[in-house]
């Protein structure tokens, strides 16, 4: 009882000293940890079949990739999900870390990783078909990727931002609303451009092209936006673990001078302070959203 006691009065004093201002931060320092990168692997949501599909056969017309950069691939969960869909895939991400778990993971002669920024693709001028950036296009310096995106990307190639949005609990009512409460206390700790890009689902984000070129029925040119829904079912302690996976939680940790372990036992007391008391499971919807745009010239 004096344990829950005290749990329960760092969650208090936690929210009353929180950072609610966004920063500035250097996004190659956000994964350094191993096992946050590993936590990220097991636990985020799996790029979509569907979209994959839609970026070949409906903004490619049908024709196949030769060369498909994912930028900002992380530990590789989403290059993956693009094997057999182009002949030739490049996982780029800036953290050595998550590039190393990604090699680790992910092996196809048709995949290769490297470590590398946005802003320095590793690519011949107009010699790729596909750029995705998947939960990723919020930590870049736009402008500079937007040139680099310029440089490298074919006539009729494909751009796509795809993020998703914060799951949502749809089977229990009580968790539902403490989970986004939590998430508003979680993305204090977020950075400016999560906030100015990530938050508003990438609307303030102009792409290359899309004034260019506005979409119509008779064009591919222009910015398509699809949402797709994927349902999982997930533990108290697996939800517990998606939460650890944001690169919030390291910056939480590190400004509350708090351990993982310290973190998780935070959130679950949240949580109960709720009345958040099972740890069964319970219905996560996932809503993945993709920005894209064919280039027109």
């Amino acid at each position: 009882a004096v344990a829950k006691t005290a749990a329960a009065a760092g969650v208090r004093a936690c929210e009353r000293s929180l950072a609610t201002k966004p920063i500035d931060l250097d996004p190659s320092g956000l994964f350094k940890d191993k096992g946050l990168s590993e936590r990220y692997d097991k636990f985020r949501p799996k790029l979509p079949t569907v979209l994959v599909e839609t970026i070949v056969n409906k903004l490619m017309g049908g024709r196949r990739p030769g060369l498909w950069l994912d930028v900002g691939c992380g530990p590789g969960n989403s290059t993956q999900q693009i094997i057999g869909y182009a002949d030739k895939i490049v996982g780029v991400d800036i953290s050595e870390t998550q590039i190393e778990v990604a090699r680790q993971k992910v092996i196809h002669p048709s995949i290769s990783f490297t470590t590398g920024g946005c802003d320095s693709l590793p690519a011949e001028d107009a010699s790729v078909d596909v750029i995705t950036a998947v939960q990723a296009a919020h930590y870049f310096d736009l402008p500079a990727f937007f040139s680099e995106v310029r440089r490298v990307l074919k006539p009729g190639g494909v751009l796509a931002l795809i993020l998703f949005k914060s799951p949502k609990c749809t089977s229990c009512p009580i968790l539902s609303a403490a989970h986004r409460e939590l998430d508003t206390v979680l993305m204090g700790y977020g950075t400016t451009a999560l906030h100015r890009y990530y938050i508003p689902n990438y609307t303030t984000i102009t792409l290359p092209w899309e004034e260019e070129s506005p979409v119509t029925t008779e064009s591919h040119v222009g910015r398509h936006v699809i949402e797709h829904e994927m349902e999982v079912r997930w533990t108290m302690r697996e939800t517990l673990d998606y939460l650890l996976s944001y690169s919030m939680t390291t910056r939480a940790c590190e400004e509350r001078g708090m351990t993982m372990a310290e973190w998780r036992e935070w959130m679950r007391e949240f949580y109960r302070e709720r009345g958040v008391e099972g740890e069964g499971e319970e219905t996560w919807v996932h809503t993945a959203l993709m920005a894209a745009v064919v280039r027109s010239n």
